[in-house]
């Protein structure tokens, strides 16, 4: 036991009270009283060379209860008061608990804490948010990192930090005890999720009990709204908390998947940029190691299924302004690998018409800045260029096809029909909303005898849970018409399978970005790319495959799937799913 706990000190409380000697043998034996009577004494601040004596009373009182739990249910059991009277004593005299005493205090602390907390949340007082704030204020005095990550493996703490973080945040962000609290709590949190350098370490599951502790998923999310917006002020004393909100928000991307449809709204992914947007601006106290973060995030941000919407919804929300801002500060060269990638796969989204003209416009308000000498003279500069140079060819590829009106035509779903005519003049399925159709009797042959019967009700699903982005009849053909443009001769950038002599363009992979395959040795054709080696763990993926890639008259029912990784560091499994379900065929592994 530590020196601090043992009876010694009890007997030097006795003696340091003048008015009451026998409060302190009183309150160590659990009188309400005389434990009240103590707690007055602090508040009023009478025991301030004292506070270290009531250790022994705090210890003794917060002992293993040897009654069945459930007689402590009713608020009016001496122990229980006892209890709650001792929790806030200890409250009181924070400051001032020696840590080693702490960790002997803290089972005992915990064993009660889970038995006063239902009395207390019924109280018409309603001590909830100091009970809760007792142990963020624990975690903060009195735990290092180490201690806090084994801290977390107690059975349901999480659930009350989670608890803690809706009841105690202000509703007002402007609080100056906003920051303060965050801070405390997100010590517990990086206590137990690791370091920067070792990345997240807690599971899904750790990660469920915070979210049921704020109240759910959509309180959750709300609260890391406000903390992005406090952020967002760009005012040099904020900038204490950037490392935990990026450390949090980078792991959610990248390992939990949790939240991703939550997260990538459109108040998030606005709430997001504007808080970017301010974090160049707090350069004194600002660590240069926060900008690759930000990068991070913004590439996290861009790359979430479906690619399109979401690169969309970003660029509305400025993030053409935020990249370029960062691409003209001194140390751009320090992140200018991050920076270039990210160009890169802006590179890539430009094939869809939805995300083309909103970066072209973007781009289009920068004139200016590309003109100034601070964006001449940065290593990224090249990249802009390039990315300004693609977008306005694309573009002009568009405007030509839409003023043709070919954008609006389909191919009919019916592997043995293959016409190919105006949108108007086909009918589509009512269930899935996905195959169309020539005629009555091409949708009925395709019912029968080509599989729609078994894939319907999949695809119904799919595009319920916005699983997979379809490729519609106008993306198609707007790629295709790229890269016939861009390159005429196919078989000049095609990657040769030398096993199975199977040549292939390959456009780009990228992550979990949706990107593109093209057939070279006959009629282009398209093939959609997943971020997996093989076709488990996609429902409905099997039966949606013979119809992913259809273009234009050419319907090809053929999935190509690769594995995540960035390009030019990988290598990479392509699988091809010819005409039926049982035929899947692994065709070669090659670099990028």
């Amino acid at each position: 036991m530590h020196p601090a706990l043992g009876i010694q000190n009890l007997e030097r409380l006795s003696g340091s009270l003048h008015e009451s000697q026998n409060s302190a043998v009183a309150a160590y034996h659990g009188s309400s009283s005389a434990l009240r009577e103590i707690m007055t004494l602090l508040l009023e601040d009478r025991l301030r060379a004292d506070q270290a004596l009531l250790l022994p009373i705090v210890y003794h009182n917060l002992r293993p209860p040897t009654h069945p739990q459930n007689s402590f249910e009713r608020s009016d059991h001496p122990r229980a008061i006892a209890a709650r009277i001792t929790i806030g004593i200890l409250g009181v005299m924070r400051k001032i608990l020696p840590r080693p005493a702490l960790l002997e205090i803290w089972p005992r602390y915990w064993s009660w804490f889970q038995l006063v907390h239902p009395i207390e949340t019924d109280d018409p007082a309603d001590q909830e948010p100091a009970l809760l704030g007792l142990i963020l204020i624990i975690s903060e005095v009195c735990f290092d990192v180490d201690e806090l990550r084994k801290l977390s493996y107690t059975p349901r703490l999480r659930v009350y930090i989670g608890r803690a973080w809706n009841i105690l945040l202000p509703a007002r962000i402007n609080d100056p005890s906003y920051a303060r609290v965050w801070r405390t709590l997100w010590l517990f949190v990086r206590g137990t999720c690791g370091s920067r350098e070792t990345g997240p370490t807690f599971t899904l599951e750790q990660l469920q009990e915070y979210i049921d502790g704020a109240g759910g998923i959509p309180d959750f999310v709300s609260l890391i709204l406000r903390h992005i917006a406090l952020y967002s002020r760009g005012r040099e004393q904020d900038a204490d908390g950037l490392d935990t909100v990026f450390y949090f928000l980078t792991f959610i991307y990248s390992d939990a998947n949790l939240l991703r449809e939550e997260l990538l709204s459109r108040r998030f992914v606005e709430s997001a940029m504007k808080a970017l947007a301010a974090f160049p601006n707090l350069t004194a106290r600002f660590p240069k190691v926060f900008i690759p973060c930000c990068l991070r995030l913004i590439l996290a941000i861009l790359t979430s299924a479906p690619v399109h919407a979401t690169v969309k919804r970003a660029v509305e929300a400025g993030i053409i302004p935020i990249l370029v801002q960062y691409s003209m500060r001194s140390d751009a060269h320090a992140f200018a690998d991050t920076m270039r990638q990210i160009l890169a796969f802006l590179t890539t989204v430009c094939v869809y018409p939805s995300v083309l003209r909103p970066l072209l416009k973007s781009m289009g308000k920068l004139e200016h800045t590309f003109q100034s000498p601070q964006f001449q003279h940065s290593p990224i500069q090249p990249h802009w260029i390039s990315l300004a140079s693609i977008l306005r060819r694309h573009f002009s590829v568009m405007e030509e096809l839409e003023g043709a009106g070919a954008v609006k035509r389909r191919a009919c779903d019916n592997f043995e029909c293959g016409k190919s005519a105006d949108e108007r003049e086909f009918r589509r399925c009512a269930a899935c909303k996905c195959m169309y159709y020539c005629c009555v009797g091409c949708q009925s042959h395709d019912w029968i005898k080509g599989g729609h019967r078994e894939e319907c009700g999949s695809l119904r699903d799919i595009r319920r849970d916005n699983y997979l982005s379809f490729l519609t009849s106008r993306q198609k053909l707007f790629i295709l018409t790229l890269v016939s443009r861009q390159y005429p001769d196919p078989h000049a950038a095609l990657r040769t399978d030398d096993k199975n002599k199977h040549d292939f363009f390959v456009h780009f992979n990228f992550h979990d970005a949706q990107s593109y395959l093209v057939d070279g040795r006959s009629n282009p054709r398209i093939f959609e790319l997943t971020d997996s080696d093989n076709l488990e763990g996609y429902p409905g993926m099997q039966e949606m495959v013979k119809r992913a890639s259809r273009s234009q008259g050419y319907m090809v029912p053929i999935l190509v799937s690769i594995n995540a990784g960035p390009p030019k560091f990988c290598s990479d499994h392509v699988i091809l799913r010819r005409s039926r379900i049982d035929s899947v065929e692994v065709v070669h592994s090659f670099l990028f």
